[in-house]
């Protein structure tokens, strides 16, 4: 079964129209079925891609919310929220064949409905989990794509430094991150920059660990959104297109780096007011103001 489905409606019992919702596989195999308690009119679901086996759900007073307290019910390390959904009773499948698929709706049989038609035959419900409203004002989103900032405080004379790091396939869990860690010989030469590729826990080892051009310790921690978008192929174009140009402030320079690869990716993060043209500034305040999720500490993966 198809990673991304596109949204569509569906037609039911009586007509009743259901909600969009999306598969992909990995989850081996099913789990007793979980119910969330409702909280808030909005709801998200998280899924962890290392070991394909736990999910999470939650409901708050906002989307951002709902993502941040889905990840934690979902427990593993790397979880990541799949969908977020607003007036509605939902629910997450998985089936024997390791596609997963969750759905949406006004009530939980049209909710049930919809996630065992977009996970598939043989499917079972392991998680379901109502908003303190569901309405035929239900609506929703899957999450296929995901991106960070990484914070580097001291850098810079503690005016600030960042990197930056985009989900490429959520049930892999694979990310492709970097930087623009400065100039070789000053301004106007060329910029040292880097990528790579890995998961999640490679990205934070990666970042917190001495590594392309940067000490252990320098970079400290992230901050993150994830969003209905996933254009990875634009976003290594940009890493690409600038790889080594020469460096200058602000246009080409850490900050306009981040911003650019993760615009190309698909999120519109602003572009920085010239008060908050500091990348420890934008970091803190501009991401916040976007919804970005809060500060995580980056972690080193036991050895």
């Amino acid at each position: 079964m198809s990673v991304f489905l596109r949204m569509i409606r569906l037609a039911v019992v009586l007509a009743v129209a259901v909600a969009p919702a999306a598969a992909g596989a990995g989850i081996a195999s099913a789990q007793a079925v979980q119910a969330a308690a409702s909280s808030g009119a909005y709801g998200a679901f998280a899924y962890s891609p290392s070991d394909h086996a736990d999910v999470g759900a939650a409901t708050a007073s906002s989307v951002t919310a709902a993502e941040i307290d889905a990840r934690a019910d979902c427990g593993a390390f790397d979880c990541i929220p799949v969908a977020w959904f607003e007036h509605a009773d939902a629910g997450f499948d998985v089936g024997p064949g390791g596609d997963w698929g969750w759905g949406y709706g006004p009530t939980e049989a049209v909710a049930s409905a919809n996630a065992l038609h977009f996970c598939g035959e043989g499917c079972q419900t392991v998680y379901r989990i109502s908003t303190s409203s569901p309405s035929t004002a239900d609506t929703g989103a899957d999450l296929i794509g995901r991106v960070c900032m990484i914070n580097a405080p001291s850098g810079a004379l503690d005016i600030g430094h960042v990197g930056w790091a985009y989900l490429v396939n959520r049930d892999t869990g694979t990310w492709e991150f970097g930087a623009n860690e400065g100039p070789v010989h000053g301004l106007g030469s060329p910029s040292e920059t880097w990528h790579a590729s890995g998961t999640l826990a490679d990205m934070e080892d990666t970042f917190a660990t001495a590594s392309h051009h940067h000490s252990a310790g320098y970079y400290t921690s992230f901050d993150c959104q994830s969003g209905p978008w996933n254009d990875s192929s634009a976003a290594l174009g940009k890493v690409n297109a600038e790889n080594g140009k020469p460096y200058d402030i602000p246009s080409n320079d850490c900050l306009s780096n981040a911003i650019s690869v993760i615009r190309a990716y698909g999120d519109d993060l602003p572009n920085p007011a010239y008060t908050l043209e500091e990348p420890n500034a934008y970091y803190l305040y501009v991401l916040a103001l976007v919804h970005f999720e809060g500060r995580q500490p980056l972690i080193v993966s036991p050895s």
